[in-house]
């Protein structure tokens, strides 16, 4: 016999591989227990992998330690003191061989019937492929209740955002349109939320009223072709009271869902996802903070987000958003400590939200950038008509100066929304920045003719006529770029003066700098007006005035301090 023989022969005296084969079995059920079980408790992913992780580190401690001791009648014992008490091993025999056997065989039919079962239910549910865009215009509410007037339409989107195919055009950049064709604009009806949609090439608008029934309330909402007007479907759905609307919103959800083509419906629990706040009240103020923080309103929004979580301390997507809103502000310490209470409570969000607060947490309040656009591309994986996830994809890949990868999740992005003026200048930028000099002016060129105070738009126009060596076309392209607002003129200014600099004008760079650093102060733009007091200190390292660029850089500093406080 040769030494392998030997050592098979060795492991099978010892019952090593009866061990295990039986360690084998109970530890692939285990896992298979765990996958089932631990989601139905909301117990986070990486618990289950520790479990796989444990249960595979511990089969080859399990080999070893089979190999020095032995399971017998007097106990667990080594070969030479279970010969010197005549005591009997426990696994070995016909019936221990065969008990394995049907652990092992349970085991693997229960994997595979799982495993059948997914990939069946994967195929035999399949969304369609192309996404669905669709503008909720305002409800028209003849209640008594001014809660519903802001609560419904978001409630009606997070319900039909379940869908992976379906994606809803933000309600606030829609008004921004509506109100360039009607300046007096203050809601967004059905009549102004179809021309918007026929401008952004938006497939369907969907028009809903809330209105008394009886005691209660009829919730009712009709899909139109922008077009024609026509209606395409229709839901309704009744409350008993207030507190059951929401219930009632969910239905309507999957009614639209599933006149849709969405067939992953019985999957989900809209009531159980979207929302648990305690109370209508606490939903009312997390939407109007939603309202306020789309239209960059961020203190209005902070002011909403902290009335919602008192009223409901677990509503986990309030924390987000007021995370969200705070770091805008520049108060990034407090938006850590708010991300992290929202980390804590994302059972209590949708799929698409929890995808969108862990994309924000690493973005933006721990700066990894990797974990983020790892988190973006699972959203966009499973939610393949999320265009702000495409958008959000392309950010965090800009900032990991992945410029490809930004241009390709740009142009996803636009493939949802090509008529986004957002999108499509992200895009403009992400082309220049990629060397597409050409593509990112004549991106930005069309821009302009639609809307000649899209500041950002100038930016690639200016870019390529430097690299063309145009500079007088460059300066233009900035000069036009201060006509847009305080943030416009900001950004101008630091244009012009790289500009300056890059031609060696030392001295004109100088004096639009320190006429811009003044302007953001009075501005209150304390990030900007940091970011052209580094770019003076450099003037000033140049020119060897060592001790003005070092007051400059800590000026830089102690301004950006006092920006995240």
């Amino acid at each position: 016999m040769g030494l392998l023989g030997q050592f098979v022969a060795d492991l099978r005296e010892r019952n090593v591989l009866r061990v295990g084969a039986l360690y084998l079995g109970i530890g692939l059920m285990l896992i298979e227990a765990g996958d089932i079980l631990l989601p139905l408790f909301d117990v986070s992913p990486p618990v289950f992998r520790w479990l796989v992780a444990i249960v595979l580190l511990g089969f080859p401690v399990t080999l070893a330690l089979s190999w020095f001791f032995e399971l017998t009648t007097a106990g667990v014992l080594t070969d030479e003191a279970a010969r010197a008490r005549h005591a009997k091993p426990l696994l070995t025999g016909r019936k221990v061989d065969y008990t394995v056997i049907g652990i092992l065989a349970f085991a693997l039919v229960v994997s595979l019937t799982l495993n059948l079962q997914t990939l069946t239910s994967e195929s035999g549910t399949e969304a369609p492929s192309e996404p669905v865009t669709v503008l909720i215009a305002d409800f028209d509410n003849t209640t008594s209740e001014p809660l519903f007037s802001v609560m419904l339409e978001h409630a009606l989107q997070i319900g039909i955002e379940g869908a992976s195919f379906i994606t809803s055009f933000p309600r606030e950049d829609a008004l921004k349109v509506a109100q360039e064709i009607n300046p007096a604009l203050i809601a967004l009806d059905t009549e102004h939320a179809r021309l918007v949609a026929l401008r952004q090439g938006i497939e369907l608008v969907l028009s809903g009223d809330a209105s008394p029934d009886g005691s209660g309330f009829r919730i009712s909402v009709s899909a139109l072709e922008p077009t024609s007007g026509d209606i395409v479907l229709e839901a309704s759905a009744t409350a008993a009271s207030k507190l059951e609307v929401l219930e009632a919103i969910s239905q309507l959800s999957t009614d639209v869902r599933e006149a849709l083509g969405d067939v992953t419906v019985e999957d989900e629990s809209f009531t159980a996802e979207p929302f648990t706040a305690a109370s209508i009240e606490a939903v009312s103020a997390y939407m109007s903070a939603q309202e306020h923080a789309a239209g960059r309103r961020f203190e209005d929004a902070i002011r909403d987000y902290e009335q919602a979580t008192q009223i409901d301390p677990k509503l986990g997507r309030a924390f987000s958003g007021w995370a969200l809103a705070s770091f805008e502000l520049g108060h990034t310490v407090q938006a850590r400590e708010l991300w992290d209470r929202a980390l804590k409570l994302l059972g209590t969000m949708s799929a698409r939200e929890r995808y969108r607060t862990l994309g924000h947490y690493y973005a933006l309040s721990n700066q990894n950038y990797e974990k983020a656009v790892e988190t973006y591309r699972e959203l966009v994986e499973r939610f393949p008509a999320d265009g702000a996830g495409y958008n959000n994809l392309a950010v965090a890949s800009f900032l990991r100066l992945d410029f490809a990868g930004a241009h390709a999740a740009g142009d996803e992005a636009l493939k949802v929304y090509p008529n986004s003026l957002l999108y499509r200048s992200n895009y403009a930028l992400y082309a220049m920045y990629a060397s597409e000099f050409d593509a990112a002016a004549n991106q930005s060129a069309d821009i302009l003719k639609s809307n000649p105070k899209f500041a950002m738009a100038y930016l690639p126009v200016a870019i390529a006529a430097i690299g063309r060596g145009n500079y007088d076309t460059a300066t233009k392209a900035y000069e036009s770029m201060a006509a847009a607002g305080d943030s416009g003129e900001s950004l101008s200014i630091t244009g012009l003066a790289d500009l300056a600099l890059y031609r060696g004008d030392l001295t004109e760079a100088r004096h639009l700098l320190e006429m811009g650093v003044e302007r953001d102060e009075q501005s209150g733009n304390k990030r900007a007006a940091a970011t052209k007091m580094l770019m003076l200190a450099d003037i000033h390292a140049r020119n060897h005035s060592a001790e003005e660029a070092r007051e400059l850089i800590r000026r830089a500093f102690e301004s950006g301090r006092r920006e995240t406080q």
